[in-house]
């Protein structure tokens, strides 16, 4: 007997390694979770044998009903024509020839299968038995259930004989219990690969007057012989016929490994990959036990552990050795397989990346089109943080999509990639599974953990450490809020630091000189709350620097301290950077200033990186080292648009100069805007004689648009330009004038221009002439995402 010590301090890592399947017709049932013979359950409902509830459950452990046994027989003998059956009368008073089983009843019951209850009935919605379930798959691989004594008294104990040596029953499970829905689906996969009989005579049986019943016997069963050289299901040639051999010849069982490299068994229907079902592992830990007495241990137990194979994800990492994981590495599950000689043939290592669904996109008909999972990559660059967007389609990245597709937006989850991945180059092709994670709300109470989170913090007093692949999202004593745990570590943190000090914005100062001669001194400042007043202060405040403060009320001024200077910033709507090397979460401040001349005219705040608008311009950045922005104060920021949100200005549209006592000047024009036709203001300065398409803007608290810069034409940048007709859609392209013929995306919008500058929606269905240009905008495959048809 093994003493081999498996450390098992986190019994989730064998959960999460059991439950990491990646085949993409795999079932998807919504209570998946629950289902204990995952591989016979995949099998069956791949073939169906087995289906699941309208509500989209298969309810692993509902009991098999009688009927339904017979359904499933029919369905494993018959295949798709059991649903041909039909039935003219029924056998039984119970069973009604219209009712949903009675053909499967009826074949079952004339093949010698199943048999009433006694008084003309059936009992369709009784339960069945293990034992009476086994007799069902014993008759269907070809034993005669009189010959065998499945009848009468003490035909149980028969059965269980019988279905032991045939390999149909479940190792540690009650025959003589009620069979449940998954434990029917295990036993059928068992018959899948049972052998089938056959004899060279029959018995019989006769019942005399009295209700006596005489056997006689038959001849002994044997299995049914094929062609010895012939490969069966398991690609194997034993030279007898398995039950799915006959029944199901495009059913294949492979010795592939999954996606993650752990042995096991793939099945293939149709060429389809549909199940897999993992060698069981002789040990598995978590990587933060997985040490120097480990490998002793392991070695004293199994032979060529050093010489095993390294997968790492599925593939091989130079960085991922035997020694590498015996630095106890918090969120690593390493597996160790062995074969039957004592040999270990491999050592599986799985890890995670934290994730979050940050866009799910639909088309008109609210059919979702494809989707972004950005994916924070932070243990491989210590001290660093990448986030990368992944998007999926759904038409063209399906095994991807089928991963993920269950996720909403900002759902936070865990995602298993290649080594080698790379977010530039069909990042979904590397995707191999995905697994939830769990959360814990509280406020961190204690934290012990350096500057890259190597470490553990105390939620609410309970210790947790944080994992290798940490987010590396900013944690603090007494911070509060959600955070994510997986496999028992902290991947992510969501949530609110506490309270820093107040923070405020100085516009402009100066000071003043009293009768004896004493200096003050005052600014007009901007608090984060974008309220603005003239304060006095302390000494005389630098413009356009951030400073913490406070007041001193007995001597009635601000004393303003930890001086902050303005840097670059860009920011961009839904990414966390900022610039000057600082990044943001959904707790920060956004305070966009705008002045009028050197005086505040007005502010705007926004909480947090997914709801401020995109922007560029001089900022200051309040943040502690390592830690996300708390505030960040831009000045006269200009608002910048990607491809997707240029806006286009009718030229010929322009009013003439309006003159409003609460606006000011300016002009309107006929435009669209976020894909939208609309009427806009634009401020005077900004000019009369505005046409086409425009990259950045700025747009001030009462809508009035000014520095607008030209978007720019030519292949790779935002636009491109062509002259001639416009040719509706046909076999999937487009004429676009002299460009020619161009494939376009499904949710491309056309915008008609005519002479006087009014904008109206158009259609790739139609043709346009008499035309002085077309505008249009591609994606990164050359699709056609835009048109703007001038008349």
């Amino acid at each position: 007997m093994r003493n081999l010590k498996k450390v098992l301090a986190l019994v989730l890592a064998l959960v999460m390694a059991m439950s990491l399947v990646t085949i993409a017709n795999a079932s998807d049932f919504t209570d998946s979770d629950d289902i204990t013979y995952e591989e016979a359950v995949d099998v069956m409902t791949a073939i169906g044998v087995l289906d699941g509830l309208d509500t989209g459950a298969f309810n692993p452990t509902g009991t098999l009903t009688r009927e339904q046994a017979a359904k499933i027989i029919c369905t494993m003998m018959l295949g798709d024509n059991a649903d041909k059956l039909g039935s003219t009368s029924s056998s039984f008073t119970d069973v009604l020839v219209t009712r949903w089983s009675s053909p499967y009843i009826e074949y079952c019951v004339s093949s010698g299968i199943i048999a009433g209850v006694g008084n003309n009935q059936f009992n369709p919605t009784g339960k069945l038995t293990g034992y009476a379930f086994a007799k069902m798959l014993l008759v269907a691989l070809g034993y005669n259930a009189t010959t065998e004594g499945y009848v009468g008294t003490g035909w149980s104990i028969e059965v269980a004989k019988d279905a032991v040596t045939a390999g149909i029953t479940i190792d540690g499970v009650t025959m003589s219990n009620e069979l449940t829905r998954e434990q029917a689906a295990q036993m059928a996969l068992q018959t899948l690969e049972a052998t089938m009989v056959e004899y060279a005579t029959a018995g019989s049986s006769v019942i005399l007057p009295d209700g006596t019943q005489i056997i006689t016997s038959g001849a002994t069963a044997s299995k049914v012989e094929n062609d010895k050289d012939k490969k069966g299901y398991d690609d194997e040639a034993d030279g007898y016929q398995q039950f799915c051999e006959e029944y199901f010849a495009d059913l294949k069982k492979t010795d592939d490994p999954d996606d993650f490299k752990r042995p096991g068994n793939t099945w293939k229907y149709d060429g389809d990959a549909v199940a897999f079902g993992a060698d069981e592992a002789v040990a598995t830990y978590a990587g933060a036990d997985f040490d120097k007495d480990v490998v002793d241990d392991l070695n004293d137990d199994y032979d060529d552990l050093a010489a095993a194979p390294i997968y790492y994800n599925g593939g091989t990492d130079d960085s991922v050795t035997l020694a590498k994981l015996q630095k106890s590495i918090n969120g690593y599950t390493i597996e160790i397989y062995a074969n039957d000689d004592d040999e270990i043939t491999a050592v599986v290592v799985t890890e995670g990346y934290v994730a979050e669904m940050t866009a799910v996109n639909t088309d008109d008909d609210d059919e979702v089109t494809d989707v972004t999972v950005t994916i924070t990559e932070a243990g491989r660059v210590i001290g660093s943080k990448g986030e990368y967007d992944m998007d999926i389609s759904v038409k063209s990245d399906k095994d991807a999509y089928a991963l993920v597709k269950d996720y909403e937006e900002e759902d936070v989850f865990m995602v298993f990639l290649k080594p080698g991945w790379d977010a530039d180059d069909d990042a979904a092709g590397d995707l191999l599974a995905v697994a939830d994670v769990d959360t814990v709300e509280g406020t961190v109470t204690a934290k012990s953990a350096d500057a890259t989170y190597n470490g553990w913090v105390k939620i609410d007093g309970e210790k947790y450490e944080f994992a290798n692949e940490y987010s590396q999202a900013a944690v603090s004593t007494d911070d509060e809020g959600v955070f994510y745990i997986y496999n028992g570590y902290i991947v992510h943190f969501d949530g609110e630091a506490a309270a820093s000090e107040d923070y405020l914005y100085v516009v402009r100062s100066g000071e003043k000189t009293g009768d004896w001669e004493e200096k003050t001194y005052y600014a007009e400042v901007v608090y984060a709350d974008g309220t603005s007043e003239v304060i006095d202060t302390e000494v005389k405040a630098d413009a356009g620097k951030a400073y913490s403060y406070k007041y001193n009320e007995k001597k009635e001024y601000y004393e303003l301290s930890d001086a902050v200077s303005g840097v670059a910033v860009d920011i961009t709507k839904g990414k966390t950077a900022i610039g000057g090397g600082k990044t943001a979460d959904s707790q920060t401040v956004y305070v966009s200033i705008k002045l009028d001349g050197d005086a505040f005219d007005s502010a705007k705040v926004y909480t947090g990186y997914k709801n401020v608008t995109s922007m560029e311009g001089t900022g200051c950045i309040i943040a502690e080292t390592g830690k996300a922005a708390d505030y960040v104060f831009i000045v006269n920021g200009k608002t910048s648009a990607s491809a997707d949100d240029l806006i286009y200005i009718a030229g010929d549209s322009v009013s003439k100069l309006i003159n409003d006592s609460d606006l000011g000047e300016y002009y309107t024009y006929n435009a669209v805007v976020a894909g939208e036709i609309v009427e806009i203001m634009v401020a005077k300065d900004a000019g009369a004689a505005l046409d086409g398409l425009y990259a950045s803007y700025a747009e001030d608290d009462d809508g009035i648009y000014s520095d607008l810069t030209p978007a720019t034409e030519g292949a790779g940048k935002d636009y491109l330009a062509t002259t001639g007709d416009f040719k509706k859609a046909s076999n999937e392209v487009i004429t676009v004038g002299d460009a020619g013929t161009m494939a376009y995306t499904d949710d491309v919008v056309v915008f008609v221009i005519d002479t006087d500058g009014d904008i109206t929606t158009g259609s790739i269905n139609r043709n346009y002439s008499d035309i002085s240009g077309i505008n249009y905008t591609v994606d990164d495959d050359g699709a056609v995402t835009a048109l703007y048809i001038v008349k």
